[in-house]
């Protein structure tokens, strides 16, 4: 079907008229739309900056018909067009939206006053595709975005226009003195909201499998300079993102990320554009998605089998092999927000878990034993993508789970041994068979219909021997879904975690 192009013009011409002067834009690509960004009036406008984005409100003004600007009387100017469209202007500065599907949005500052002649149009910049998101490509989610700013890292630098900014005819500069440091910002609900609209967070998790094909980052701003001009202005931050353990040994990025143009409001010496600040932030996905000595990482299931940490020994010699001393080698993980299940592998004190039962507080772990004698552990090493994680307490266990020589078949028996729900059901054991075995998302797991439930996660299914032939990592839910579970096969975690065992 041959596509029709839609011209949509809304146009309310300002009260005051004198001096405007018509000019076509033109955008690049088919299909783009071209909007008039008209500033939000602060009298009019009760949630704060932080609440709102500038193009969300410019929308819903359409929506809602024009409002009328209360010190001047004047009413904004809005105008919608596809691919090209006429608009009058006066002789200022403008802000001009271009969006088109499958391309990252992207806000221009235009000026009648740069056309010569009786050049009447002005060609919009073209528009940067989105990333594409692979069939086997990694979860991403950033679990905070800190300030870490110090002396001298605030820094305004000022022009007396956009043209002065681009010919670097900078008038004065205001450096801070001060020290401004976030532990925890709310600008990480930013990065996440880009992440999904990129396709590289699920959101919805409607299975509960997803979480543990999740990297998870952490961001930090070292940096923040705001260049002005006018009224307009926009928002560099220097980022420091912290990758995970098993992207290699302190193996961090830093990026000098740019905000799109958007109206000042930040007053000289106030860190106060608050939503060019979160849209700086929120495009530190593009950088990472575009950076090509990670970007396997986050492009292809091969990282879950190529972990590149060193490769760690472990002792592990068991005299007892039964399931009483499988049940005994379970313990219960707990940090300050929840718990859940670990097992003893080696003879000096190494658990293995998954990595989401630990992930939101690394710094507070300990562990419960069968005896309600509780030590803590620290994190040795972890694989996000696999949902695994290495802990280390300080004990000796004369009995640790023991591996299984060989996997589990469709049918045969398995026990789940973990900690449901409440911390005092340490140990608790359910018997069921092997239902299945599944490829998802990348990961090969055992399914089985053993009664596993919240708290279970990093705790042990063994075979009627006692042998450890899987780690408990979800179970499926849904309205009418029971019964269904799933495990990391114990044959694959000596790889998947870099660990080689001798007795």
């Amino acid at each position: 079907m041959k596509r029709t192009n839609v011209l949509i013009i809304l146009l309310l011409l300002f009260a005051d008229s004198t001096n405007a002067q018509k000019i076509k834009l033109v955008a690049n690509q088919s299909g783009t739309s071209i909007k008039v960004i008209s500033r939000p009036d602060p009298s009019i406008i009760d949630e704060p900056l932080f609440n709102y984005n500038i193009n969300e409100w410019y929308l819903s003004s359409i929506t809602s018909g024009p409002q009328t600007r209360k010190p001047t009387g004047k009413q904004d100017t809005f105008f919608v067009a596809i691919d090209s469209g006429f608009f009058k202007i006066k002789k200022n500065e403008n802000l001009i939206l271009i969006e088109n599907e499958g391309y990252l949005a992207n806000i221009e500052l235009v000026n009648p006053d740069w056309l010569k002649g009786n050049k009447k149009r002005i060609v919009l910049e073209p528009l940067e595709m989105r990333p594409i998101k692979g069939k086997n490509a990694q979860q991403i989610r950033v679990l905070k975005v800190s300030f870490n700013v110090q002396p001298k890292g605030f820094v305004q630098r000022y022009f007396d226009s956009y043209n002065d900014y681009k010919n670097d005819m900078l008038d004065h500069v205001y450096t801070s003195g001060k020290t401004f440091e976030v532990d925890n910002s709310v600008f990480k609900n930013n990065a996440n909201i880009e992440l999904a609209r990129l396709g590289f967070l699920d959101t919805l998790k409607t299975t509960g499998l997803k979480q543990a094909a999740t990297i998870d980052l952490t961001y930090e701003i070292t940096r923040i300079t705001e260049y002005k001009f006018g009224d307009y202005c926009f928002v560099e931050l220097k980022i420091l993102v912290k990758l995970p353990e098993s992207f290699g040994l302190n193996q961090n990025k830093i990026y000098t990320v740019k905000s799109k143009i958007g109206y000042d409001e930040s007053p000289e010496n106030f860190a106060n554009n608050r939503e060019l600040i979160a849209d700086a932030v929120s495009r530190v996905a593009l950088y990472l998605l575009k950076d090509e000595s990670i970007h396997t990482y986050f492009s292809s299931q091969e990282t879950i089998n190529k972990p590149i940490v060193p490769t760690l020994t472990i002792a592990a010699k068991s005299t007892a092999i039964n399931l009483e001393s499988a049940a005994q080698a379970v313990v219960t993980v707990v940090n300050e927000s929840g718990h859940g299940s670990g097992c003893f592998i080696g003879n000096d004190g190494f658990i293995i878990t998954n990595y989401h039962v630990v992930a939101d507080d690394s710094l507070h772990l300990k562990v419960v034993f069968q005896n309600g004698i509780s030590k803590p552990a620290v994190i040795i090493k972890t694989n996000p993508v696999a949902d695994l994680a290495l802990l280390k307490c300080d004990t000796i266990v004369h009995n640790p789970l023991v591996f299984s020589p060989t996997p589990a078949n469709i049918g045969s028996d398995v026990y789940a041994i973990g900690t449901p729900k409440d911390i005092h059901l340490g140990q608790s054991l359910s018997k069921g068979i092997v239902s299945g075995k599944r490829t998802i998302d990348g990961r090969n797991l055992i399914q089985s219909d053993a009664s596993v439930n919240e708290g279970h996660s990093g705790g042990a299914m063994v075979n009627k021997e006692g042998y450890l032939v899987g780690i408990i990592c979800s179970k499926l839910v849904g309205i009418g879904v029971e019964g269904v579970s799933f495990a990391i096969p114990a044959s694959e975690i000596e790889k998947l975690i870099a660990i080689k065992f001798i007795n």
